[in-house]
């Protein structure tokens, strides 16, 4: 089966205060939905993880694995605060190094529970800190999705980070 990627929109942030990225009025004609995020913070350590939220909504489970600097760690299931969907790299990074992820949420028009799976990296050339990561959440909220807001926790978003949202179209 051929699958086409259609991009809706990208967000670039110009100034470096901007503290979410939002897609707003998501068209409801694809099959799934995928978001390439390639994200800096004015944070001072590592990394600021990358919160999603889905029409405002705060319905949610999260369940999140780690692998950092070569070693793994596991996040105990069950946070329903948030659904960490990537991490950023922060300003203590080298410069003009961002983190990266890829989130893909299938059957984002239904009405059942949804979903969300990403994956992806963030570094620190100059001191060798890097992280990988893999994410699962479950997001309750018996709608379609309309709206995506990805909010990193501790700091604005620098310039030049970016989110592209993409319609999945299977034929």
């Amino acid at each position: 089966m051929p699958i086409t990627y259609k991009l809706i929109q990208t967000v670039t942030v110009t100034a470096a205060t901007q503290n979410v990225i939002q897609f707003l009025n998501i068209p409801q004609i694809y099959d799934d939905l995928v978001i390439k995020m390639s994200t800096r913070t004015n944070e001072a350590t590592f990394y600021s993880d990358t919160d999603i939220t889905l029409n405002s909504e705060s319905s949610r489970y999260w369940f999140g694995f780690y692998s950092v600097n070569n070693t793994k760690a596991a996040n105990t299931p069950g946070n329903s605060g948030f659904n960490i969907v990537g991490e950023a790299t922060a300003a203590s990074a080298t410069a003009n190094v961002f983190g990266i992820a890829d989130i893909y949420i299938p059957d984002y028009k239904s009405s059942n529970n949804k979903a969300i799976g990403s994956t992806g990296a963030q570094e620190n050339d100059s001191t060798g800190n890097n992280g990988l990561f893999v994410h699962s959440n479950k997001v309750v909220n018996g709608t379609a999705i309309t709206s995506i807001e990805l909010d990193p926790f501790y700091a604005p978003l620098v310039t030049n980070s970016s989110a592209s949202l993409y319609g999945i179209v299977k034929s």
